[in-house]
This record gives structure tokens, sequence and C-alpha cells, in this order.
């Protein structure tokens, strides 16, 4: 039992580094673990190790889970002037959401690269993401006792 393991871990660790040593480019999406509706987010797109042509990426933001009804919608350029990287912009529209607070809502995110889609499940809020704090106490000044 412990030599099928160990054979299974072994072969396993082998063809993840043979898949990330074959050369080819490694897309990358980034973005915030939740999304908040009406607001503009931002979210990272990279093509690590590509050279030549640009490339067009589209993000696209669906429903969950469905995937019927398109959210939101971007499209970036990456070039070899700036490195293959762009932050793009997306704001996620309110309705189509119940405004409960208490239910967990999700979307799909996607970035279509050219030849591969990226595609990550992400938690909505309604919530700003504004705390503010009153107290009865002054604002601190170093000179105040």
């Amino acid at each position: 039992m412990r030599k099928t393991l160990l054979w299974l871990l072994a072969s396993l660790a082998f063809v993840s580094l043979t898949s990330l040593a074959d050369g080819a480019p490694m897309e990358v999406m980034s973005a915030p673990n939740l999304l908040r509706v009406g607001t503009a987010e931002n979210v990272f797109v990279e093509c690590q190790d590509c050279t030549g042509a640009n490339k067009t990426v589209d993000i696209h933001v669906w429903n969950h889970p469905t995937k019927n009804i398109r959210l939101a919608t971007a499209s970036v350029t990456l070039t070899s002037t700036d490195n293959f990287q762009a932050l793009v912009q997306i704001m996620i529209p309110a309705g189509g959401f119940s405004k409960d607070p208490s239910i967990k809502q999700y979307v799909y995110l996607q970035a279509q690269f050219p030849g591969r889609l990226l595609e990550k499940v992400v938690m909505v809020s309604f919530q700003s993401g504004y705390i503010f704090i009153q107290t009865d106490k002054t604002l601190y000044t170093p000179n105040s006792r």
C-alpha cells in the first residue's frame, strides 16, 4: 500500500513538472475573492513567457449556476510593451440578484485568451466596503494630553 501511494505521488509530481516545463506560455487571471455589485472592480490578466504578436483577452461575467445571462464584459489587448500584462475594470450591475444579505450569491468570472479559457467562481456582495467610526473623543494629536 505504501509503495503504491509513493509511486502515485511521484507520478503526479512528474506529470505536474513536465506540464510546466514544456515551454508553453502561461495565462493568468487574478481577481478579488469577493466582487462588489455596482462598483468597479479590477481584474488582472497576464500571459507569462509570451512573445510575438499582441493577444486579445475577453473578460466575461456570467450568472451562477446556469451561465445563461452575461452580466458584464470587457476586452483588453496584451502587448509586449506592457509585458503582456493588463488591469481591466469590470462592473456588475445590481439587477438579477436577490437583495437578501443572508443568501450567498456567486458569478462566473471568465478570461478568454487565444486558445484557452480561464474560469473562476466568485462570490458577490452588496456592501460598499466602507466603515465609518464615530467616537466621543476628539482627534488625537501628539501635543494633546
